[in-house]
């Protein structure tokens, strides 16, 4: 959208008349006008609301220029909020939607004895829309899915978990958190997994410490450690940064393995953390040149172990050719770590800044 629809001229001019606010949907400050002019809790999601504040059209997606000038246009008029009404017909409407989660991906094996047994497969688009079409429906249902979305997180296929904790996530339901964090210590390691993933999308430091102790466990699958890494860095940056000794030194104690998509992960949290350590720690972690997941990413280890360092050091450091950091030169990480030996007895946190400095600074 940044880079191809928004810059748009045409698109430009049809906005022209509009006052464009972006808003961070991980932001706790924000949830209250995401509950209010987010569709179905999509992303993204375009609301047009008129200046007293009434919601008058949405529409959702990544649309090209001239689709989001006719969505811009014509928008989808808000349905009416209906609150629905207990009984058999609702629970056949959760069910139904439970069970599309379980319906095979194009291609897949499932896909392949559907077709065999004389049925027709969906195409790759028709199915993600019948997953989001499900997921958008039990969003809407709200509390009333709950105690069937968390039966099938203990019983459901993988697939189904996951996809159930998506919606608790998103329904936020405060009756489901002590049997969210119940889950968490479940004997399936993908229910446990997608346990810490509703965590995440709840955004409530609450289950900070659960997701710590999960974090903390070496003899835990280390995609479930992963899993807690990403909840507890979404719950932070939900928060605007949060100052918690507790949950960084958890942090750092599981960037010990030799996992490089668990150190990575468990970096980007810490960009969220405004507590003091020995930033000598970082130093095994700004030497380790992987990428974050294995393969090709944008950024190493080493890199988000660099502006882990810079960030709470406080120091500004720019390259003499005026380019952004991004992967760290040798070079570079050898200046930055005899900067650290050379300086640290002269360095005090500021808990005003939450970052060090230097005592004469």
């Amino acid at each position: 959208m940044e880079r191809v629809t928004f810059p748009d001229k045409k698109v430009r001019a049809a906005l022209a008349s509009y006052v464009v606010v972006k808003i961070n949907v991980d932001r706790e400050s924000n949830r209250k006008i995401c509950r209010r002019y987010r569709p179905a809790g999509r992303i993204p999601s375009y609301a047009i609301v008129d200046p007293k504040g009434k919601l008058v059209g949405q529409f959702v997606g990544f649309p090209q220029p001239d689709p989001f000038r006719k969505a811009l246009a014509n928008p989808e008029r808000p349905a009416p909020k209906r609150t629905p009404s207990p009984g058999p017909e609702l629970d056949r409407r959760i069910k139904a939607a439970i069970r599309r989660f379980d319906e095979p991906a194009p291609g897949g094996v499932g896909a392949r004895i559907t077709k065999w047994l004389g049925g027709e497969p969906k195409t790759m688009i028709g199915w993600v829309e019948g997953q989001n079409d499900a997921l958008d429906e039990l969003t809407q249902i709200g509390s009333l899915a709950v105690p069937a979305l968390l039966r099938s997180m203990e019983h459901g296929s993988a697939r189904c978990v996951d996809r159930c904790s998506t919606v608790l996530g998103r329904i936020k339901a405060p009756e489901a958190k002590r049997t969210i964090q119940v889950l968490l210590q479940h004997e399936r390691a993908h229910v446990r997994a997608a346990a810490a993933q509703a965590m995440g999308l709840y955004c409530d430091r609450a289950f900070l410490p659960a997701l710590c102790e999960r974090l903390r466990d070496t003899e835990e699958l280390v995609n479930v450690r992963y899993e807690a890494a990403h909840a507890i860095r979404g719950i932070a940056a939900s928060y605007g940064g949060i100052d918690d000794p507790a949950v960084a030194r958890a942090l750092l104690l599981a960037t010990r393995t030799d996992h490089a998509p668990l150190r990575w992960i468990c970096l980007q949290a810490l960009l969220s953390f405004d507590s003091p350590f020995d930033l000598a720690t970082l130093f095994p972690l700004m030497d380790d040149r992987r990428p974050g997941f294995g393969g090709k990413s944008d950024h190493s280890v080493a890199a988000n172990a660099c502006w882990v360092f810079m960030r709470l050091s406080g120091q500004r450091i720019e390259r003499i050719d005026g380019e952004e950091f991004g992967d760290f030169s040798p070079k570079e990480i050898a200046f930055l770590k005899a900067w650290y030996a050379r300086e640290k007895s002269n360095l005090t946190w500021d808990r005003q800044r939450k970052h060090f400095r230097l005592r004469d600074s």
